[in-house]
């Protein structure tokens, strides 16, 4: 809690005490110390009171981001709860509070698919969120709650003020503007207000003065309350549309996108009397956001950009970059005079003060595209490899895999890049291990990596007459190993020994099948799936595959997993495009498709547990968010779906059995380097 007034007579703490990390803590006496804040991206107090810990974000559900760090969906909008506390909100539901030490999702409802573009508040029990999908939500304290318009508006809400009292503004598209009134019911507590005659997208809205101001395009109108109706107070000179409104001390504030001479950047007015607007400062990048604390006014853009203006338009600090890598910012909380925290595209955020510069907090996403996974034991818990569908690029366009390693911090996931010779850059496709020293990861060529008895990745050639893309990796302990392409020279390898020179990797089917995915659950038990329903099954001798159809030919099968049982059974689950599930148990010479009601989704993997139950990742489901299913495949029912709190288009997925726990953990891979997790 904030820190009350010291008691009389009382003596406080002078100093945080020693083994204390980070933080705040009660001094007694009504005293507040603070103790410093953990070198990003850790956070304070995420797994025991004054001590720095890697972030753990994680919704109702219990799935949580892993990479990247706190989270990677982005945020559109921020603002100040208190001296510590923030605000910071974004897309697919995105509702998170910085509380000083840590990264917080708060409660709010479900939602998936919808983007929230603005927040607002007057107190820490009173703000309001609005977005796409018509959203209205109201924080009193405790939760976020869903409200609706009484017309059943649908529409993008683009800006919103708190008023105090229960009352607020929402504005949007086609001159939009909607009143909340809290005396009337939940569902129809905002009411659209028609008076304002413009069907000019409306961008902005604050509260100054004892009116209420609302910015369309270049202008501005205004009004004493819901029901006194609208003038104009200006038109702004040429430039772009204003942005951003933003009340301090009384008076009012205007970001505009463009200089006045057409020129790059923004420019904040300032309105110094009734119609009356004055340029105050210009900005030499396109701010997306401003916010005023006491003395100044802070602005924050494109390419990472951070500017600082005092009220009087004098510059404070011209520049207060620092990130790594280009990226916009859009949300921008000030806490004080000299400090405010900033977030933007891919989930970014950091610290921006004015004494000491930038710091970034995030640890960012990327633009890897991630995909299947595999992994091997150690001691401490499982190694995980990612696969990669963007090369390293520049810097030699090297191959890349991300591991979730252990180290000081915590399990993060780090970058391992390989050179493959004679390229511009390959993608990594898929990859089976089984430990540091033994296991495999296909490319998009004739090339494919290996780890090395020292433990690291490096480059086998398989020739120059197998330049295939080479999708599917798999092998028992031990090997052989195999490694499946849709081309029809080798559409299936296999290496014996592990030895990688060329004449290592011998030819194992020369057929037309198309083949995506490979696993097995022991030598003389594998298929392989591939396109158009192309299925292969390795025969018990363990040295040929036979190629028998599935039950369609009109999919495309892009993945296969595996469990055994302690019986001697075992049980094969592919995946692939509209929502095609097929199974196939034992020995069977052929797969047979699932008769569970699965969406209309194209999956992208499958991973079975050894319980016989597989998740399924893929593209659908409701808005935008990806799918993914958790099916009893064994017996072929109970489907649920598992709300995920991203909406890129997720690649992979991979779970660890923990038998003592008697729970797995699941991984989620995707796009922009996410990684999500969860047990279950």
């Amino acid at each position: 809690t904030d820190a009350g007034q010291p008691d009389a007579g009382c003596t406080p703490l002078a100093a945080c005490p020693g083994g204390i990390q980070c933080g705040y803590l009660d001094a007694g006496c009504g005293v507040e110390l603070s103790c410093g804040r953990c070198t990003s991206p850790m956070e304070c107090g995420v797994t025991a009171p004054n001590t720095c810990a890697l972030p753990r974000v994680c919704t109702p559900a219990g799935v949580c981001w892993e990479h990247p760090l706190p989270q990677g969906n982005s945020l559109r909008s921020g603002w100040p709860i208190d001296s510590r506390r923030v605000w910071l909100a974004g897309d697919n539901g995105t509702l998170l509070q910085w509380t000083g030490e840590r990264t917080v999702l708060t409660p709010a409802p479900s939602l998936g698919g919808t983007d929230v573009l603005a927040i607002h508040g007057v107190s820490a029990t009173e703000a309001f969120a609005v977005g796409t999908n018509g959203l209205l939500l109201a924080w009193d304290g405790t939760q976020w709650r869903t409200e609706t318009v009484s017309s059943g508006y649908t529409g993008a809400f683009n800006a919103v003020a708190a008023l105090g009292g229960g009352v607020a503004v929402a504005v949007g598209p086609n001159g939009l503007v909607v009143w909340r009134d809290p005396t009337r019911p939940t569902a129809d507590r905002w009411l659209i207000d028609s008076t304002l005659g413009t069907t000019t997208n409306l961008s902005a809205v604050a509260s100054a003065g004892g009116g209420v101001f609302v910015a369309g395009n270049r202008t501005i109108y205004r009004a004493l309350n819901s029901t006194s109706g609208w003038m104009q107070d200006t038109t702004l000179p040429s430039g772009g549309p204003v942005l951003e409104l933003v009340e301090s001390a009384g008076a009012l504030y205007a970001l505009q996108s463009g200089l006045f001479d057409g020129g790059m950047g923004s420019r904040v007015s300032v309105r110094t009397g009734p119609m009356t607007w004055a340029p105050l400062g210009d900005a030499p990048v396109p701010a997306r956001t401003l916010r005023a604390t006491g003395n100044r006014l802070w602005l924050a853009g494109a390419n990472s950009s951070v500017m600082v203006l005092a009220k009087d338009g004098g510059v404070v600090a011209p520049s207060l970059a620092g990130m790594s890598g280009a990226r916009d910012f859009f949300a921008l909380a000030p806490v004080s005079d000299d400090e405010a925290v900033v977030a933007g595209a891919g989930g970014v955020t950091g610290f921006a003060a004015v004494d000491a510069g930038f710091s970034e907090h995030s640890l960012a996403a990327s633009r890897l595209r991630l995909g299947k996974l595999c992994s091997w034991p150690t001691t401490s818990g499982p190694v995980v490899v990612a696969t990669s569908a963007t090369p390293a690029c520049p810097g030699g366009c090297l191959a890349r895999l991300l591991e979730r390693r252990e180290t000081t911090r915590g399990y993060e996931w780090l970058a391992v890049d390989v050179n493959v010779p004679a390229t511009s850059g390959k993608d990594t496709l898929s990859c089976h291990v089984e430990s540091s020293t033994v296991g495999w990861a296909t490319t998009n060529s004739r090339y494919v990596l290996h780890r090395t008895g020292t433990g690291s990745w490096a480059t086998a050639d398989m020739g120059g007459s197998f330049d295939n893309t080479w999708y599917g990796v798999w092998g028992p302990p031990g090997g052989p190993w195999y490694f499946v392409s849709d081309n029809s020279s080798g559409a299936l390898m296999r290496n014996f020994d592990g030895g990688v020179a060329t004449t290592n990797f011998v030819v194992q089917y020369t057929s037309t099948p198309r083949l995506r995915a490979i696993t097995g659950v022991q030598r003389d038990n594998s298929w392989a799936v591939g396109v158009q329903g192309q299925v292969a099954r390795l025969q018990s001798s363990g040295n040929t595959y036979n190629t028998n159809n599935g039950p369609s030919t009109s999919v495309n099968m892009a993945a296969v997993s595996a469990t055994g049982f302690p019986d001697g059974g075992a049980l094969f689950v592919a995946a692939g495009t509209s929502g095609a599930v097929w199974t196939a148990r034992n020995y069977a010479n052929s797969f047979t498709a699932s008769t569970a009601p699965f969406p209309a989704s194209d999956f992208r993997d499958v991973w079975v547990a050894p319980s016989g139950d597989a998740v399924l990742v893929g593209d659908g489901g409701q808005g935008r968010e990806p799918t993914v299913l958790w099916f009893q495949a064994a017996t072929d029912a109970g489907l649920s779906a598992i709300p995920v709190p991203t909406d890129v288009v997720l690649q992979g997925v991979y779970g660890w059995a923990d038998a003592d726990a008697g729970r797995v953990q699941v991984w989620l891979t995707g796009d922009y380097g996410t990684v999500l997790t969860f047990s279950r």
